[in-house]
């Protein structure tokens, strides 16, 4: 990971843990110190500040520098910690240079310069700069004037070309005299000179610069001039003057502007030279050109070719013309006087404002030029015993012009030798940074690497810090460049710091620090300084000034260094108000650090303001060690278990919380630090979603406070509970955030002490409990799953009821989930679970899955821990819906899932049910109107009559088995035959004959007589509410002697379906009914009687059925529906016969 990322990682994810910094790391606000001179209003005192001398002990100082006192002059002030007043250091200067405008300090040396040193050279003036250097003792060791510049004699140097060639006539060529001595003649200037020649095949001039200077009559220069007539060789010709008359032998001036005006009628013809060589000569020798066609022969474009710019070409239709522009190329002409050439080298140091910005390092002097070269700027070096070198900008990079280049400077001590930095905030308007290092093999000094700025008029590369790194021969990375961009803007910001990393190949500047939110127009960045390690990490820290937040009052940023970079979070602001007092304006406006100002071996900072400079003292740096110790050290499970019976939110362990209170960084401070300690446990971080923590604090807390002075050490006991069962047998994290503010320290004027801001203030300290899975107190479980439905039978409201068993094999399961995916037509009503003797209720949930006519149940078994071996059921309610439409089989799917099985044994985790949807029926069957009493013999026709009626909505198939006794005790035989049938196409056989000595089956069971037959009948039944009627009718006979007894007879019938289609639902019961009748037999006296009254009884009984019957619509035809008529019930005629006795609800005739 990039090293700049690690610093900047704190702030991206929001995890900045030192709650003291946002109190504020690491210099105390309460008792500044403030210096303001008695100065006149606008001196600007405060505007640079350094710290000058050792950097601990009493004969350190402050500079101050107050650049524009005593009407611009300026003057510097030496002020120190333990004295009320500051006092100007006799340096004279000349007036108005703003001395003071740039410093530098370090142990030994001081340096202040005034770029403003002003001074008139002919009729320019001249803005350059001055410097002094002072030694340990605050004495003058020498003065400087970087890239100073003499005043020189610029004046104007020209030279008339005039064409004479063949192609002019005499009075045209006079003319062309009489226009030249007219140009001459306005040259009246001391400093401008003129001279002349003559062109066609050869070129020759006509009088020299000194020719001029002893006699500046036209007249005289230019008599007897001889007409050539040969050929056009213009570009021979400027050639001629270029090397043979623009010469200082020839009497031209080394800086002057220099002009060159070609006067032609024609197109050249010119065989040994071009215009594409020569013209590269004039522009290399600054040389300003006008081009003059007189006529209608010449070319334009060679004009064009010829002159410095469009502008300077003029065109005369004849000679007679050349008076028409005499005098707008004298305006041009006399316009280029006193100003600067094209070629910056005839303007150079003139207005180098020579020690704009100034940096030290060793013996090394480096110092900005801001206006060298048009404003392009540079950079002087100046090495003690050498001569300065001046690294010109301008010669090696382009577009350098007007970019103020050197109006901040940096150097770094590298492992490959001294690198420069110089800042160019104008370049492009948008700021350039460029890094400078000496060839090994020309010993020149080169660009390395350019930074650009991105932001017009951000003044990138205003201001430069570096912060050096400990680096040996080899190192590519060289330490830190701050750049600053004051007048950077966006939402809310108002300036912004890159930090770059130095390294051989590219500086990476992908690190940029803003200061608070808010202050569009604070100029955060507009000054920087390294800070001495203030938090004991090795690393150098950063101060950041922004002068205009807070509406001008200013505040100053405090950034620590981190490996690779520097935090992107600030751990200090100090504003203005509060660091130097009520009123104070632009505080920030410069900032220094270099070590203790005030004895007591602290790093101290001096910051600069509008009128005042103040010094803010470090804090002494403490630590505050926090440990936790919990007694037992392991819960055992007895106090936690699910399967274990615990007391809960009772004392089951105690914590113990013991605080240290160190000094880290404290300096020559003995005393014992003090601090006001704030300590707060939690358990809220063990929490998940809705799931509560796992332990408390007694009784039943969340989370626990405890606050102490602590001079030392100081402990706290607190007593933990179990709020419920834990299932979850990891580790419990609980929480420990430390809150530390250092008190007073005796004998230091009121400075506390300050948390180290790697002091960790949040951890996170684990509770262990007994091991139930093993060392890693990690269960793996292993669970399976299977499910069960007994029926579905397809009406509104049926209960389904699924029992799903889950049993786990593998160690604890916790959080184990259960999943039914069914479809919508059924609804959940309820769950329980069961284990063992227990049973608990289960909350699910239902959604629709997405997919058609599917609904996911969701029941989570949280309450539950699935121990090993353990199995548990799972007992799931559903309810058939109002208007579903089942269709013919219902699919449940059934899963299971915890948090702690593995992949390998999820495959009998899920589980499917397939059910036969079954069709409701309500068939019952009862008796008729059977024979009760029967008079043996006088009445011997016995009659059975069973009612088979559908009282439900589903039409079905019915089998009904009798049992008939054809043999009763006393010797009575009912000679009884296959039933009829009535309102039916149903049918019916003889199954079986048995005796009442066999007491197997169910049918076997209702054989009240000697002998029975099995009598099955299948019958299809629609939805009419008509009954179907099968009758069984005999005559009774006697095998024995007549003699008086009672006997009863009694048949029994039973209802059956195809259960794997139907059901009985709902279940009324009438599925099976006896019919009882009572055989006697008559005395013999009245035998005749009796048997002549049954015969006419049952003539007239069966009259009044019949009538009864036929007014019912009895005897009418109806037909069954095509689907409601099946075939046999069952194919086993066995199995259809067959019923369990205890499922039957039988009513007894």
């Amino acid at each position: 990971m990039d090293k700049q990322m690690c610093c900047l990682l704190p702030a991206i994810l929001g995890l900045w843990q030192f709650v003291t910094l946002a109190l504020g790391f690491s210099f105390d606000i309460r008792y500044p110190k403030t210096f303001s001179a008695s100065t006149e209003a606008g001196s600007h005192f405060g505007h640079r500040v350094c710290h000058f001398g050792p950097t601990q002990g009493y004969n350190t100082s402050i500079l101050v520098t107050a650049p524009l006192q005593d009407n611009g002059t300026g003057v510097v002030y030496r002020c120190s910690y333990h004295s009320t007043t500051c006092e100007a250091l006799p340096i004279h200067v000349d007036s108005g240079v703003s001395f003071g405008l740039s410093l530098a300090c370090n142990t030994d040396r001081a340096m202040m310069c005034g770029p403003r040193q002003m001074f008139a050279c002919d009729t320019l003036n001249y803005l350059q700069g001055i410097c002094v250097e002072l030694g340990p003792q605050l004495s003058v060791t020498q003065t400087l004037k970087p890239a100073f510049q003499e005043c020189r004699d610029f004046g104007l140097d020209a030279v008339i070309l005039f064409d004479g060639s063949q192609s002019i006539v005499r009075n045209d060529f006079e003319t062309m005299i009489n226009f030249i001595k007219d140009i001459i003649r306005m040259f009246t200037d001391p400093r401008a000179q003129i001279a002349v020649a003559q062109y066609s095949t050869e070129t020759q001039a006509i009088f020299h610069f000194q020719d001029f200077l002893a006699d500046r009559n036209p007249d005289n220069l230019m008599v007897s001039v001889d007409h050539f007539q040969g050929q056009t060789y213009t570009p021979s010709a400027i050639r001629y003057v270029l090397e043979k008359m623009m010469t200082e032998a020839q009497g031209m001036k080394k800086y002057s502007r220099k002009l060159l005006v070609v006067i032609t009628d024609g197109k050249s013809n010119d065989k040994t030279e071009t215009f594409d060589n020569v013209i590269p000569l004039a522009e290399t020798m600054g040389v300003t050109r006008f081009a003059i066609g007189v006529g209608n022969k010449y070319s334009s474009q060679e004009l064009e070719q010829i002159a410095s710019s469009p502008n300077f070409v003029f065109e005369a239709n004849s000679f007679d013309a050349l008076k028409s522009i005499q005098n707008e190329l004298s305006e041009k002409i006399f316009a280029i006087e006193g100003s600067n050439s094209t070629n910056s080298s005839s303007f150079e140091h003139e207005l180098s404002q020579g020690g704009f910005s100034t940096t030290l390092s060793g013996a090394l002097s480096l110092f900005g030029v801001v206006g060298s070269y048009s404003w392009s700027g540079g950079v002087v070096e100046v090495v003690r015993g050498a001569n300065a070198t001046f690294i010109n900008a301008s010669a090696l990079e382009k577009d350098m012009k007007d970019s103020y280049l050197g109006y901040s400077v940096a150097v770094a001590e590298t492992g490959n030798g001294s690198v420069y930095f110089a800042g160019a905030p104008r370049y492009n308007h948008t700021g350039l940074v460029l890094v400078f290092q000496r060839d090994p093999v020309q010993q020149k000094w080169t660009v390395a690497h350019k930074i650009p700025g991105t932001q017009l008029g951000s003044y990138f590369g205003a201001q430069l810090c570096v912060l050096e790194a400990n680096v040996q021969p080899g190192d590519s990375q060289t330490g830190l460049l701050l750049i600053g961009a004051p007048w950077y803007h966006a939402q809310g910001v108002g300036g912004e710091v890159h930090v770059c990393t130095l390294e051989t190949w590219a500086p990476n500047c992908s690190l940029t620090l803003h200061g608070a939110h808010g202050n569009t127009h604070g100029q955060f960045g507009a000054s920087l300084t390294p800070c001495p390690d203030l938090n004991q990490d090795g690393l150098l820290d950063l101060a950041v000034g922004a002068p205009a937040e807070d509406r001008g009052q200013g505040a100053v940023y405090i950034f620590l260094g981190c490996p690779g970079g520097v935090q992107a979070k600030y751990s200090q602001r100090i504003q203005g108000e509060r660091g130097g007092g009520r009123g104070l304006q632009f505080f920030g406006v410069s900032v220094h650090s270099a070590g203790d100002l005030n004895s007591d071996g602290l790093a101290d900072l001096v910051v600069g303001a509008k009128g005042a400079a103040v010094i803010l003292r470090s804090q002494p740096l403490m630590r505050v060690e926090v440990s936790v110790t919990v007694a037992p050290p392991t819960i055992p499970q007895m106090f936690f278990h699910c399967a274990a019976h615990i007391a809960l939110n009772t004392p089951i362990a105690t914590a113990t919380l013991c605080v240290t209170v160190n000094g880290a960084h404290v300096g020559k401070i003995s005393t014992s630090l003090q601090a006001s300690i704030s300590i707060t446990v939690d358990f809220r971080k063990d929490q998940n979603g809705t799931r509560p923590a796992r332990l408390l604090f007694y009784p039943r807390l969340h989370s626990s406070k405890w606050e102490e002075r602590v001079t030392g050490t100081a402990c706290y006991n607190i007593s933990l509970s179990v709020p419920e069962c834990i299932s979850d047998y990891r580790e419990v994290p609980m929480s420990v955030r430390l809150a530390a503010e250092g008190l007073e320290v005796p004998g230091t004027d009121g400075l506390k002490s300050v948390l180290s801001p790697d002091n960790p203030t949040f951890f996170t300290h684990m509770i262990l409990l007994e091991k139930v899975c093993g060392e890693d107190h990690i269960c793996i479980s292993d669970l399976s799953v299977n499910i069960t439905c007994p029926e579905v039978v397809h009406s509104p409201g049926f209960p389904v009821e699924v029992f799903v068993n889950v049993d786990n094999r593998g160690e604890d399961a916790s959080k184990v989930e259960l999943t039914l995916v069914h479809p919508s037509t059924i609804s959940f009503v309820f769950a329980k679970w069961s284990f063992g003797t227990r049973q608990v209720a289960v909350w699910c949930v239902s959604n629709t899955t997405g997919l058609e006519n599917l609904t996911r149940t969701v029941c989570p078994l949280s309450s539950l821990v699935l121990r090993k071996g353990a199995h548990v059921t799972v007992w799931v309610s559903f309810r058939v819906s109002e208007n579903s439409s089942l269709s013919e089989r219902l699919v449940i799917n059934a899963s299971v899932n915890t948090d702690n099985e593995e992949q390998g044994t999820l495959h009998d985790n899920l589980a499917s049910s397939s059910i036969q949807v079954k069709l409701p029926v309500n068939i019952i069957i009862k008796g008729g109107d059977s024979s009760q009493y029967i008079t043996f013999p006088n009445d011997n026709l016995l009659e059975h009559i069973y009612m088979v009626l559908n009282i439900g909505e589903v039409a079905a198939p019915v089998n009904v088995t009798f049992v008939i006794p054809v043999e009763l005790d006393s010797g009575f035989l009912w000679n009884v035959s296959l039933p009829q049938i009535d309102n039916s196409g149903g049918k019916c056989d003889r199954k079986e004959v048995f005796s009442k000595k066999d007491n197997g089956t169910l049918f076997e069971q209702q054989c009240r007589g000697v002998i029975c037959h099995l009598i099955g009948c299948t019958i299809g039944l629609s939805t009419s509410s008509q009954p179907t009627i099968i009758r069984f009718f005999g005559n009774i006979s006697r095998k024995t002697e007549f003699s008086r007894v009672q006997v009863e007879l009694a048949s029994w019938g039973s209802l059956s379906f195809n259960q794997t289609i139907y059901a009985e639902y709902p279940a009324i019961g009438f599925q099976s009914v006896t019919i009882l009748s009572i055989l006697e037999t008559a005395p013999e006296s009245s035998a005749a009687l009796i048997a002549t009254l049954s015969v006419g009884f049952s003539l007239l009984t069966l009259a009044v059925v019949s009538w009864v019957l036929y007014k019912k619509g009895f005897f009418k035809s109806k037909e069954m529906p095509n689907d409601g008529v099946m075939d046999s019930a069952a194919p086993d005629d066995k199995l259809s016969l067959t019923a369990d006795s205890t499922s039957q609800r039988e009513t007894t005739l």
